[in-house]
């Protein structure tokens, strides 16, 4: 599983609590449609926009940053509520995945001679 955090920038007239619940909504929806990878999602609004923390399961990291380029793409293209909003970043945490290649993956055997 894979950790990508995105930050979405709203419109001028700001962020309301309908597109924060429209938002939260159709990110559920992703999750239950499949094929997006998208287990479960995490986000907190602001004035400015939307902070979002995707939980993807995915092969490897560039698939997982892919699916949820698409996924947040594809929400903010189909839902009126966004338009004009976009998407300021994306990307995945590489301290977070050094540390769980540390954490839970075993050491290389050292080889005997």
């Amino acid at each position: 599983m894979y950790v990508i955090m995105a930050r979405l920038l709203a419109a001028e007239r700001g962020v309301s609590p309908v597109a924060q619940d429209l938002l939260r909504e159709s990110l559920r929806q992703a999750t239950r449609t499949g094929g997006s990878g998208l287990e479960h999602a995490w986000l907190r609004g602001d004035q400015a926009g939307v902070s979002l923390v995707l939980f993807l399961v995915s092969a490897c990291l560039a698939d997982a940053e892919d699916a949820a380029f698409v996924t947040i793409s594809r929400i903010l293209e189909t839902q009126g509520e966004f338009a004009g909003w976009t998407l300021a970043h994306q990307g995945a945490d590489l301290i977070v995945l050094a540390l769980d290649a540390m954490v839970f993956r075993p050491p290389p055997h050292p080889d005997v001679i």
